[in-house]
């Protein structure tokens, strides 16, 4: 199922940051995605540097993104784009939700 992709692409925070990161309508170098994604201090295991995330990216990442529609990655020019899924993911699930998180008055149901 679509959506089961979908939020299996969405549960870790790397593959979420990848979302944030890519500029609509544009085509990112995997290695300046790594680099901001190693910026915002995301752990990839042994700290976030960006050959770790780089790596992390083209094996892990990248490919579940793919799977669920997210992301199309060029492995020859070792480019990501994000796609009209990806958008719509992105405006209707990742920016609400991040909004939300950042509003002061936002307290988690415990």
């Amino acid at each position: 199922m679509e959506a089961d992709r979908i939020y299996r692409a969405l549960a870790d925070g790397v593959r979420r940051q990848t979302l944030r990161e890519l500029p609509e309508g544009e085509t990112v170098p995997i290695s300046t995605l790594a680099e901001a994604i190693a910026a915002g201090g995301f752990s990839t295991g042994d700290g976030p540097t960006h050959e770790t995330v780089q790596l992390s990216l083209y094996h892990t990442h990248l490919p579940l993104l793919c799977d669920a529609g997210l992301v199309e990655f060029d492995e020859d020019q070792k480019v990501v784009t994000m796609t009209t899924l990806g958008k719509t993911v992105h405006a209707e699930i990742l920016q609400p939700s991040q909004e939300l998180l950042e509003n002061d008055d936002f307290e988690p149901v415990r």
